[in-house]
């Protein structure tokens, strides 16, 4: 199996078209360099580079070789990117909830500067009720959801998390005259 040590070698050594200069371009003994182009031919069965007095010469195999050892190294460093991108929260798909409430609004606001800040993340939004949201959620289909939640929709609190955003008062909204008006309490 070829490695990608003996890529990056294998590279070296045609840009600078020569085994100790590749060597001293990669902090590594010569040696090492020739040892590891070997076994890149030997894994291959063909060989790759030859040797002159005056330097190296690629072989039409070589040739084939270089074009693909560039594709591998941009392919290995583009994952690289994606996985780091992924792990750091900036792509990769989220599935939000919200619950049909007042707090609906909250949403669409936050989408946008999420997606401002962070354009490769794809969002998919999910409306829905408070316990079809928590069905969800649990089942793993959204990643979160914003609601106004009570202490009761978690039959187990070791499952869920939840996160204030804000402080929230409700008001009983009448006519100035209504009877409820002369209450001091409700509930």
């Amino acid at each position: 199996m070829i490695k990608v040590r003996q890529i990056q070698f294998f590279l070296s050594v045609i840009q600078y078209k020569s085994f100790v200069k590749a060597a001293n371009s990669l902090n590594v003994s010569q040696p090492g360099v020739s040892k590891a182009i070997r076994e890149l031919e030997e894994t291959l069965q063909v060989k790759l580079i030859k040797r002159h007095l005056n330097g190296i010469e690629i072989t039409e195999y070589g040739k084939i070789l270089e074009n693909y050892s560039h594709l591998i190294l941009k392919d290995i460093s583009n994952a690289e990117k994606e996985i780091k991108s992924l792990k750091e929260g900036i792509i990769g798909d989220i599935n939000i909830g919200v619950a049909f409430s007042p707090r609906i609004y909250l949403v669409p606001k936050a989408t946008i500067n999420l997606q401002k800040k962070f354009p490769n993340i794809n969002l998919n939004i999910y409306a829905g009720s408070r316990s079809d949201l928590i069905l969800r959620l649990l089942e793993g289909k959204i990643d979160l959801f914003v609601s106004a939640i009570v202490p009761e929709d978690f039959p187990s609190t070791e499952k869920v998390k939840s996160i204030p955003l804000y402080k929230d008062t409700q008001f009983l909204v009448t006519r100035a005259k209504h009877p409820l008006q002369l209450k001091k309490m409700l509930v």
